[in-house]
């Protein structure tokens, strides 16, 4: 407990400093007294007086009660006089720091004299009104809401953030319809129209592209307009527009230093820390530039530095000031705001080391807060620099706390929380968990946070850290009485070691979710298949064993299952459960045309439990007909596939009579189509297919038809006429049926002159094949030297149909070729054989 402590002030009493302590009761650790000590000077306090014993949930009342007490009495807090008389300096330099500072302290003494100040005031206006604000006096509202419509941004900018520190709602109602009078139309329409209330949804992403939309000019204003009305949609889409705007451009630089005052006046740590580091990373780039533009502070036009590096330098000077600021008189709001400044550092922000200057050395803010307590250090306060004192003082030493106000954040331990989650710098986190540890007090934090802040202990770049989230959410969970949400969002969780754990929990807690169909089902409704997986296997044997349960599944399951998915692959676990363990419910609750509307209107998962489900209907091939049928044989789902083909081969007395659909599916894309209708082809009776049918599978482009073709003709040539469909092959242009043709033309081509010429257009294109089989060649040079030798008439035929072989240049079978034409015109000699010997070749 950090116990409270003031000096005062009397400017005309004898006793003219006062001192006001809160002390522990000796052997009462529990007790305390408020001790008031007096005297002339600060180092001579002659006189103590100790209020009665109280408990430490009432130090703070009798601590304020006391303190009331010497007020009354004409004591000034210690440099509230002092600070009094100054805000009649006639220097506006002097009264603007007093001014600022008896804000800071919340000196309702100073209202009268700031109130009087203000009409003339032009240089110390904004100091003014700021600690007007700051002090929460409503006597200054009246003041203030005029200030509030001057069109200075400065003027305007103080004098609304001191109506919002008031709580001035008719005076900020108004300043907010002059903000968004400043806002372009496309923006205010958006706002008009969202929940200010909520950052959720898609309001910050439109509001947020609508400001990026518009020019930079532009844009500055619109951002600072938007944090001006202060509402949480529109600080988001502030916090989300800066990391999209560069800071140093002219036109938005003094917008963005205009929100940077602001966070800090409304003490919005979260932007002000956010907004401070990009400001030190936009400065590690740009120089600035220099451009006309028109002052906020008293309107005028001139040429202007924009982003200077000597304004850099007081930004950043600025941050640490604020800081010291908000220790001093805000000290249980210290924590939190350094926190917020140092958890957007990344190790990217450092540098590489140089002699004594250490990796961090040029980030001011962040050493200050880690390492403002180090005596290792020495800085340049014109670089903005640190170094190590020498190089002994590199290493850090193993126990002592080296952060600025350590009795601050351990005042506030939650703050280490806050760093310990969203940190990603290795150094930021070695110092969080030291102090937290440290503290004595980080079990009963853990105990407190909530679960985001816990989780968020798991993306840690720091080993200790994740190990710490683990612990505290091992802690918290009790398998047989699970923390539902929490599971819930262990599970949800994009970080692998936290959904790891959440698996673990799942498991562990099978006994009692494996029994409810609500959280099967949201289980199964997981992003990640791993889950689904061990949800599936998880649920089977109790869903074996419960009739009533795998019905109660069933029917959630298909409601959602008739949902559109909501993201690709939504429905899997769904799907992959209905076919491992609910069929036999699902068939109950579907009809036949429901199952097929799922096929056609579901997901891929749906479409596939609808497939599995049609194949147990036979009743569905009179209900579908055989065309709608054939169309699912051919869907893009496997399962609907394999559903269509069972309904088929128990078609197959309507195929036999007409077994047209089978000649679509054996063209179809799907090898298992193909396959299913090849099966069922060969159970029918062949003369079903006839020579047309039979042709139509041979004559198919695809290989594995023209394979079940040649089989069922090889199988059935009795019963179709050999010769005709001899014919009809030997126009075949695929190569892959000349030797299915030769086959035939050898066995059943008709004898005569008239067949065999026919045959001059066959020959020649298989002897063109680029790889033809020699032993193929060799047999279609002796089919048609037998028939040449026959008669006269087919001597002639071969014998031309032999010289376009030998015209082909192949040796080997120009050979064959050309015995064979010798035979032939041995044997009748009147053949022209239209072939002449050269010395070179033939011709």
């Amino acid at each position: 407990m950090v116990l409270p402590s003031a000096r005062f002030y009397h400017p005309h009493a004898v006793e003219k400093v006062a001192v006001l302590t809160v002390q522990p009761v000796a052997q009462r650790p529990d007790s305390f007294v408020v001790r008031v000590q007096r005297g002339v000077l600060a180092r001579k306090l002659l006189h103590t007086t100790d209020s009665a014993p109280v408990l430490a949930a009432q130090v703070a009342e009798h601590f304020a009660e006391a303190e009331q007490s010497l007020k009354n009495e004409g004591y000034y807090r210690a440099g509230v006089h002092a600070l009094l008389q100054e805000l009649h300096s006639p220097n506006s330099l002097v009264r603007g720091r007093a001014a600022g500072r008896l804000g800071w302290m919340r000196c309702r003494e100073a209202v009268d004299v700031l109130l009087a100040r203000l009409p003339q005031a032009i240089d110390d206006a904004c100091p003014i009104v700021d600690a007007l604000g700051a002090i929460g006096d409503v006597r200054a509202i009246p003041a203030l809401r005029q200030q509030a419509e001057r069109k200075l941004l400065s003027r305007r900018r103080s004098a609304v953030e001191a109506l919002r520190n008031l709580g001035d709602q008719p005076g900020l109602t108004d300043a907010r319809q002059r903000a968004l009078e400043r806002l372009p139309e496309s923006i205010r329409a958006l706002l008009q129209s969202a929940d200010e209330f909520s950052t959720a949804g898609q309001d910050v992403e439109s509001i947020t592209a609508s400001v990026l939309a518009s020019e930079l000019p532009q844009r500055g204003l619109a951002l600072d307009s938007l944090y001006e009305i202060g509402s949480p949609l529109t600080v988001a889409v502030v916090r989300a527009g800066l990391k999209q705007t560069p800071l140093d451009r002219p036109h938005v630089w003094r917008y963005v230093k205009s929100i940077l005052k602001r966070s800090m006046l409304r003490h919005d740590f979260v932007t002000w820390g956010e907004l401070s580091h990009a400001i030190v990373v936009c400065a590690r780039t740009s120089h600035g530039t220099a451009a006309s533009v028109k002052s906020g502070y008293d309107g005028v036009q001139r040429q202007t530095h924009i982003f200077h590096p000597e304004t850099q330098k007081y930004v950043r000077r600025s941050a640490w000031r604020y800081l010291r600021m908000v220790a001093k008189h805000r000290p249980e709001s210290y924590a939190h705001a350094a926190a917020e400044a140092l958890i957007h550092y990344v190790p990217e922000d450092g540098q590489n080391p140089h002699r004594l200057h250490g990796t961090f050395s040029r980030c001011y803010l962040l050493h200050r807060i880690v390492w403002g307590g180090s005596t290792r250090f020495v800085y340049d306060d014109r670089k903005l620099r640190f170094a190590f004192r020498s190089a002994k003082h590199q290493a850090a030493p193993a126990d002592a706390r080296e952060e600025a106000y350590p009795e601050l954040w351990d005042a506030q331990p939650s703050a280490f929380l806050r760093v310990l989650g969203w940190s990603r710098l290795p150094e930021v986190q070695v110092f969080a968990m030291k102090s937290f540890l440290k503290t004595g007090k980080h079990r009963e934090t853990l105990a407190a946070a909530s679960l985001p802040a816990i989780l968020a202990l798991l993306q840690a770049p720091y080993q200790p850290t994740v190990a710490l989230g683990l612990e505290e959410i091992e802690r918290r969970f009790d398998p047989r009485h699970p923390d539902w949400p929490l599971l819930r969002m262990l599970l949800a969780d994009e970080r692998p070691a936290a959904r790891q754990l959440g698996i673990r929990f799942v498991h562990l807690s099978a006994p009692l979710w494996t029994k409810e169909p609500a959280w099967i089902v949201e289980f199964l409704g997981m992003p990640h298949a791993e889950l689904r997986a061990l949800v599936i296997e998880l649920v089977l044997p109790t869903l074996a064993a419960d009739a009533a349960l795998r019905r109660a599944v069933a029917v959630h399951v298909l409601a959602i299952l008739r949902q559109p998915e909501a993201t690709e692959g939504a429905h899997e676990g769904y799907g992959l459960l209905a076919r491992e363990a609910l069929q036999r419910e699902l068939g109950e609750l579907l009809s036949v045309v429901e199952i097929a509307d799922l096929i056609l209107r579901g997901s891929p998962s749906a479409q596939s439990v609808a497939g599995e489900l049609l194949r147990q209907r036979p009743e569905a091939v009179a209900e579908l007909g055989l065309e709608r049928l054939v169309a699912l044989a051919q869907h893009s789902v496997a399962a609907v596939r394999l559903g269509a083909h069972g309904l088929l081969h128990s078609a197959l007395a309507q195929l036999q009579l007409d077994p047209s659909p089978l000649f679509v599916l054996v063209e179809s894309d799907w090898e298992d189509t193909r396959n299913a209708a090849f099966d069922i082809l060969r159970q029918l009776d062949l003369a079903a297919l006839g020579l047309d049918g039979l042709m139509g599978l041979l004559d198919s482009n695809r290989v594995d038809v023209q394979e079940l073709g040649k089989e069922l003709a090889r199988q059935n040539l009795a019963s179709v006429h050999a010769a005709d469909l001899a014919d009809r092959l030997t126009q075949h242009p695929h190569p892959n049926m000349r030797h299915f043709a030769l086959e035939l033309v050898e066995k059943h081509l008709p004898p005569g002159h008239e067949p065999l010429a026919k045959l001059r257009r066959f020959f020649r294109a298989a002897f063109l094949d680029l790889w033809p089989q020699r032993q193929v060649k060799r047999r279609m040079v002796e089919f048609v030297l037998s028939r040449g030798l026959q008669d006269a008439r087919q001597g002639e035929a071969a014998a031309h149909i032999l010289a376009d072989v030998v015209r082909l240049h192949g040796r080997a079978d120009a050979e064959r070729a050309l015995e064979a034409l010798v035979r032939i015109k041995l044997a009748f000699p009147e053949v022209d054989a239209n072939i002449v010997l050269w010395p070179g070749g033939t011709k």
